[in-house]
Order: C-alpha cells, then structure tokens, then sequence
C-alpha cells in the first residue's frame, strides 16, 4: 500500500499557483527526505526517526500555509501518524525513492487531478497550422544541422514525420524555429516519439524567442526526457544564464518515450501551462514574457549520445489582440 491509509485531501478552490506551489514543496520534501532516509527499526515495525517526523511536520504546514483545503485535516494528529507511518514503509521499500514518495504525496493530497486538465482551445484563437509536416515548402529546416559539439543532426521530413537523426558529443542542444512567426498568447502541441536514444536525450518545444538565430536574447522551452521528466527553462542573455522555472520534475506513471505522446505549452496573458497527453504538468506565470517565435528543440544532457527523435501533426493557435 502506497500512502493508502491516509485520507485524500481536496484541493477544490486551489488556483492553478497554490496548486503548483504545493506540488513544488512536496517534490523538495521527496528530494529531502530521500537523500538521508530518516526512518528507524526493521521490516514490519519501520517508523520515521525524529528529524523525518519534523520533516513531514514541515511539510503539513506548508502546504496549510499555501490554502486551498488541506489546513483543517493536516492538523489533526491522527492524520499526522498514518502520513508518518506510511511514509516510513514507503521509504523502507521504495527503488526509486524521489520519484515515488513524490507521485504517492501527490495522490494522498489530491493532486493528481487539475481543476483543468485538457489544454484548452479557444473559438476565438486564430489557427495558425495544424496537421502532419510536409516535405516541400512548408518552412521548415531540413537537411544538416551539425556543428561544434553536435556531430550529427541530419533534420528531415518522412511519411509526413519531421524526424531528427543527431549525435551530440556532450551538453547541448539545437532548436528549429517555426516558420509560423512570433506570438504572445498562443498554444502550441506537438506529437514526439523517442525512436531511438543511447543516453538521456530531451526534446521539445520553444517559445518566446526573441533576436535572431545567432544571438537569443531570450528563449523558453518546455523539453520532456527519455528518462521521463520534465522542465521548464528560460535563457536571458542579459544575465547570460539559463534557469529552470520547473525543474526536473516527473512525467506521469503511463508516459511511455518510445510511444506517441502529445506535448502542448498554452500562453496567457504571461502565465505558461505545460500539458503531456492533455495532462497538466505544471504552470508558471512570468511577468517578463513578452511573447516570440516558437519551434522544436532536441537536446542531450552531460554524457552526450545519439538520439532519433520523431515530431508529428504540429499544432499552433494565437490568441488574436
């Protein structure tokens, strides 16, 4: 039993910030907790130590502090010891620590279920594109794409599929623009298949890119993983810097990276939705977003490696003014 004994909280009321607020403070609490597992005893008779019990303490009032339903229940002692000792024989048995304490909480808390989980689409957005990529004239790059450490990334179209075929020879990563121009209130959905990976490959969409190709002023991008997570990033030149407004943060149990999965980014008035599947990921509101070109982007992380990545029936609405 997974955190099973403990009630479900409702977040009902919970705004779209307070719930991707709490589920921010239960992804530390999982990171927290699971680098020095606080738990005493053996087999059946496990329980948290003191510093895991002011642990979850901790995280109950914080996530009281946020609101949204959880204060009142998160209170009552009761409560408090079944949380403590279902975490414990979690902690005892669990493989892969962070992730599971992190999607169990997110259960037990009723977090699993946005108040909005489709993208949505409104009448009123004007369509830009939609449907599979065609082979001529649509704007798209295609051909050879490598340099530096990039040693491959022959970029092309089969079958209606915009298929990246690249080798990076450490960190990087290249992104296309769309030829579909900037906006500031859009949504965007793509399909990606990861066809082939050798290391822990990302790929994705950008957004609200500003200058040109050989000098980003700024750049956002909501990239999934073949090691299944995701992130949400923006680079500002001004700071020279890259920071990561959701970090790392776990895809849902039934993604699957070799299968279809349907990314989508909604934009408005500055507050950014990330959607896998029409599943909510996770939202962030900048108020320094002042919207940009979009495009795709396949990247490889600190070891490199080769990667065939598919894209398929790419999808871009804006909000008209």
């Amino acid at each position: 039993m997974i955190l099973g004994a403990a009630t479900k909280l409702a977040h009902a009321g919970s705004s779209f910030e307070e719930q991707k607020q709490k589920l921010d403070a239960i992804r530390d609490f999982a990171n927290d907790i699971c680098d020095k597992v606080p738990i005493k005893g053996e087999g059946k008779n496990v329980e948290l130590n003191g510093e895991g019990k002011a642990q979850v303490n901790g995280l109950l009032s914080k996530l009281a502090h946020i609101g949204g339903g959880v204060s009142a229940k998160s209170q009552e002692t009761e409560y408090q010891n079944v949380l403590q000792k279902d975490l414990a024989e979690q902690l005892n048995n669990a493989r892969n620590c962070k992730r599971e304490i992190f999607e169990a909480l997110k259960v037990s808390f009723g977090l699993d279920r946005p108040s909005e989980d489709k993208p949505p689409s409104p009448s009123s957005w004007q369509v830009i594109a939609g449907g599979t990529f065609a082979k001529e004239n649509s704007g798209w790059d295609i051909g050879n794409r490598a340099y530096k450490d990039i040693r491959k990334c022959d970029v092309k179209v089969v079958d209606g599929i915009y298929r990246w075929d690249a080798e990076f020879g450490k960190a990087s990563e290249e992104y296309v623009i769309s030829p579909y121009g900037s906006a500031v209130d859009f949504k965007i959905a793509v399909g990606v298949k990861f066809k082939y990976t050798s290391n822990p490959i990302l790929a994705g969409i950008v957004f609200g890119a500003s200058g040109n190709e050989q000098y980003r002023s700024e750049l956002y991008s909501f990239v999934i993983t073949s090691n299944r997570t995701f992130t949400l990033r923006k680079y500002d030149s001004s700071k020279r810097s890259t920071t990561a407004l959701i970090k790392d943060a776990p895809l849902p149990g039934n993604f699957e990276p070799s299968e279809w999965n349907t990314m989508s980014v909604v934009v408005d008035q500055q507050m950014i939705s990330c959607y896998i599947n029409s599943k909510l990921l996770g939202q962030y509101r900048d108020i320094e977003f002042q919207g940009g070109n979009v495009g795709l982007t396949v990247g490889a992380y600190d070891k490199g490696g080769a990667a065939v990545i598919d894209f398929n029936n790419f999808e871009f609405s804006r909000k008209l003014q």
